[in-house]
């Protein structure tokens, strides 16, 4: 009797320790996602092609979400693609439109794309894809 009492009182502390852990890793995960929070999709959702286990962790992109605060971000006329302060980025929407979008992997479901120069980013990449409420996911200006 002893043995299932001592055992179940391991077992509850060893619980609420891995409760709290997780609670605390949630909450470390959600401060460094910042504005946009934690990006999670309807994992049922998804097409097909897309890897469940290559999905960015933080729903807005660490440039987007100043602009998402501010409004509407510029168009953007000079070149199809480029990389800007370590993220790249690519020309989308109607030819001449200047609409543009950050690109991610996974095809745009994954981590924002980096790069150190233009070379490294280009117009076969994907844009990001978010909800609906993600200000710097998706082509527009």
């Amino acid at each position: 009797m002893k043995f299932s009492t001592i055992f179940q009182t391991v077992a509850a502390v060893a619980t609420t320790g891995f409760v709290t852990v997780m609670a605390d890793n949630a909450t470390a995960d959600e401060a460094e996602c910042g504005f946009g929070g934690l990006y999670q999709p309807d994992l049922m959702r998804l097409p097909d092609n897309i890897d469940r286990d290559s999905i960015r962790k933080c729903k807005e992109h660490p440039l987007g979400s100043a602009t998402a605060l501010l409004g509407r971000r510029d168009c953007y006329h000079d070149a199809p693609f480029g990389c800007t302060d370590g993220y790249c980025w690519k020309q989308c929407g109607a030819t001449g439109s200047g609409q543009w979008c950050w690109t991610a992997g996974n095809g745009g479901f994954g981590e924002w794309i980096g790069c150190s120069t233009n070379q490294q980013c280009n117009q076969q990449q994907d844009c990001g894809v978010g909800p609906g409420d993600c200000g710097s996911c998706g082509c527009s200006c």
